[in-house]
């Protein structure tokens, strides 16, 4: 009974996640039969940096210390990999690992190199680590930014979503000091990043992913059950992150906090100038344009977009520098432009 259920658990597994389980599985099964030394495949900033063995960077994600800490790490993947893939496809969350893995590494060494440099710490650079921890982290980030709602730390507390990586990461700390704080850490930190598109770059679009499933090589595994297709998820993370509520949320505070600098640095400007000082239509004068419809219809007709207005008098000379004629601005204009704010333009 018990092996059915299991069978059945990993027949439902999506293809990319259970192939990273099975590939954490092998390893761990030739390291225990072969008795190899685990310090030969973990990572160790030191050892990257200055004898150049950087196959570290991966073989330190797919070995693991013991049956406890794969067992761990893998029903972690089982649950966070596979609802992730899921949303966003098996050939995306694939190259989202393999980036995944390349950039936690770097980020790793990076910091404990740069604690060396600046701070003399040189306890990272020293100490070896292992295991899938930092990609599962990084996962965690992209599943729990995706997922708005609350998360159970060990059924103790609830935090939100966004903030449920960072207090795992101090709250696994406490109880287990002997985990890789800086493997985590890394993990943390590029998956924040690739949720807020600094990684876009790196990933491939719907377009070629389809391409890609359409080949002959792919067959094998785009005929399996599990199988996400990139047609078939739900976009991207750049796409999923547009429908997140947090994400609406950032933008709408990033607006307001803009709005709020723009609206202080107009108020310092018609403090300083005056709002009907000739110094202060000079300033803003490149903001002025000519409706690009009108750019041939009679004087009294061109309507003047402009982001400050002159004074009254300027138009009563006759003409200004542009050669409208008295009539080319009515009050009403002068009205309704003063209500607009000075640096609407520039937005």
């Amino acid at each position: 009974m018990i092996n059915n259920r299991f069978t059945d658990v990993l027949r439902h597994l999506p293809p990319a996640t259970l192939g990273i389980i099975s590939i954490c599985v092998f390893f761990y099964t030739i390291q225990v039969t072969m008795m190899w030394d685990l310090q030969l495949f973990t990572m160790c900033p030191r050892l990257v940096l200055f004898t150049n063995e950087y196959y570290r960077i991966f073989t330190s994600v797919f070995f693991h210390a013991n049956f406890m800490h794969i067992g761990m790490n893998m029903l972690s993947t089982s649950t966070i990999s596979s609802a992730l893939e899921k949303r966003i496809g098996t050939i995306r969350l694939i190259f989202s690992i393999w980036w995944s893995i390349i950039l936690t590494s770097t980020v790793y060494v990076t910091i404990a190199y740069t604690a060396y440099i600046i701070f003399g710490y040189d306890t990272w650079m020293y100490q070896h680590s292992l295991g899938f921890s930092g990609i599962i982290f990084h996962l965690c980030v992209l599943e729990n930014y995706l997922q708005p709602g609350t998360r159970s730390i060990f059924g103790f507390f609830s935090v939100p979503s966004f903030v449920y990586p960072w207090v795992l990461l101090l709250v696994l700390q406490l109880i287990m000091p002997n985990l890789s704080f800086l493997g985590h850490l890394a993990g943390i930190i590029t998956g924040t990043l690739e949720y807020y598109g600094v990684l876009d770059g790196l990933y491939l679009g719907d377009s070629f992913l389809i391409g890609l499933e359409l080949l002959p090589i792919m067959r094998g595994l785009v005929s399996l059950d599990s199988f996400v297709a990139a047609s078939q998820s739900r976009g991207s993370v750049r796409q999923l992150r547009a429908e997140s509520s947090l994400s609406h949320s950032i933008h709408k505070i990033s607006s307001i906090v803009f709005n709020f600098f723009r609206d202080v640095l107009e108020t310092i400007v018609v403090c300083i100038c005056g709002r009907n000082n000739r110094f202060n239509s000079n300033i803003f004068r490149f903001w002025e344009r000519r409706h690009p419809n009108n750019s041939n219809s009679n004087n009294n007709d061109i309507n003047i977009e402009c982001g400050i207005i002159r004074p009254v008098e300027f138009y009563e000379d006759g003409s200004d520098e542009e050669g409208f004629g008295q009539n080319s601005a009515t009050p009403e204009i002068i009205v309704s432009q003063e209500r607009e704010p000075i640096f609407s333009r520039i937005v």
